[in-house]
C-alpha cells in the first residue's frame, strides 16, 4: 500500500517497532492486531493472516479509538463475551452485518468463530510441518550413523 512502517503503526494504534518485528518475521501478530492491520491496509484479515480468501474488503475500514473486548466465564463452564466499541467501530460493523444480512450480534459470532478456525487450522498446520520436519532430520540423522 506504500506505507511506511512508522505510518501503518499510526493508522493500526501500533508501536513502530512492533510493525517492524512482525514485517521482519520476528514476531507474529495476534488476531486482534491482524484485526487492526487488515482494516489500515483495506484488506481482509483472512487473506492477511492466511493468504487464502479475498483480499480487498471493498469500502469498509475500520479505524476505531475505542474497541474493547470482555470475557466472563460462567458457572456453566462457558464464557460471555461482551463488546464495547465507539460510534466509529458500530457503524462499521452495522454496515458489515447488513451487507451480510444478519444482525451485529450474529455477525460478531460468526466472525470469532470464523476466525478461531482458522487460528486452530493454521496453528495445526504448522504442527503438522514441525512433525514431518522432525521425522525427516530423524531419518537424515539415522541414515549418517549408518554410514
Amino acid at each position: 500500500m506504500g506505507y511506511s512502517q512508522t505510518e501503518l503503526a499510526k493508522l493500526a494504534d501500533l508501536a513502530p517497532g512492533q510493525v517492524n518485528r512482525y514485517e521482519a518475521g520476528k514476531n507474529m501478530p495476534r488476531l486482534h492486531v491482524i484485526g487492526r492491520l487488515a482494516a489500515s491496509l483495506g484488506v481482509h484479515p483472512e487473506w492477511l493472516h492466511l493468504g487464502e480468501g479475498p483480499r480487498e474488503t471493498g469500502s469498509v475500514t475500520a479505524h476505531s479509538k475505542r474497541l474493547d473486548v470482555t470475557t466472563t466465564v460462567d458457572s456453566a463452564g462457558g464464557m460471555e463475551v461482551s463488546f464495547a466499541m465507539d460510534a466509529q467501530a458500530h457503524a462499521v460493523f452495522s454496515k458489515l452485518a447488513a451487507e451480510a444480512g444478519m444482525s451485529i450480534d450474529e455477525f460478531l459470532k460468526e466472525e470469532l468463530l470464523m476466525r478461531a478456525r482458522a487460528e486452530h487450522a493454521a496453528k495445526s498446520e504448522a504442527d503438522i510441518e514441525h512433525l514431518a520436519r522432525r521425522v525427516k532430520e530423524l531419518i537424515q540423522a539415522d541414515e549418517k550413523s549408518k554410514t
